[in-house]
């Protein structure tokens, strides 16, 4: 039966989704997987800007007055 399993190791935090090959899937775990896959997504473009405000401060800030 496919599930989902939290894993913490060295590499970090996450949840894996574990099935078998050729295994039907219930309608209400794909949705879930859907919506963890869309979070980590919008979660990386949420870094991606951060890093790139961080660039955007350090140039201004070295740019005399």
């Amino acid at each position: 039966m496919a599930k989902f399993t939290y894993i913490e190791d060295e590499a970090g935090r996450r949840i894996a989704f574990d099935a078998q090959p050729g295994e039907e899937l219930p309608l209400d775990m794909v949705q879930a997987y859907v919506a963890l896959k869309q979070v980590w997504a919008l979660e990386q473009i949420a870094e991606n800007l951060i890093g790139l405000d961080n660039a955007i401060t350090a140039v201004a800030r070295a740019i005399p007055d």
